[in-house]
């Protein structure tokens, strides 16, 4: 297991075409098991899921990325270009059921640095509520 430093910045826009973006930087975990990579990190205030460890399992082979949260907010994220996943998302205010479908999925790693890149659009309901677009970007730790 080595030490990496993870920028994660997340683009959300709505319906009125309103954008938020969500920076959170943070000094996590890589580590590589049956062809796969594993990042963990822990969230902040910033992302509103403090008290919350993230982990980004990467499969290149697939083209697939799966998020797994724990703590404060419980979830199980998986991207696959073209695939529509229903959600559940256990958070503290209750349980909310949504719908993601992934529009794209680009992996860039080589020995865990790199880039990925994700974007979906998530439906509450029936409705189309958000675009989002999630990129990572994973560094050795500087010492």
């Amino acid at each position: 297991m080595k030490s990496v430093w993870i920028k994660v910045k997340s683009i959300q826009r709505n319906r009125e075409e309103e954008e938020s973006i969500v920076v959170v930087e943070s000094i996590g975990e890589h580590y590589r098991r049956n062809g796969k990579d594993y990042f963990k990190y822990d969230e902040t205030e910033a992302s509103g899921m403090a008290g919350t460890r993230t982990t980004i399992k990467v499969d290149e082979a697939e083209n697939t990325v799966t998020l797994i949260r724990k703590g404060t907010v419980e979830m199980r994220l998986f991207y696959q270009e073209g695939e529509e996943i229903p959600i559940s998302i256990d958070m503290p205010e209750g349980v909310i059921d949504i719908i993601i479908k992934t529009d794209r999925v680009n992996i860039d790693l080589e020995n865990g640095i790199g880039n990925i890149m994700f974007s979906y659009d998530t439906s509450l309901f029936g409705q189309w509520e958000l675009y989002n677009e999630v990129r990572i970007e994973i560094q050795e730790e500087q010492k």
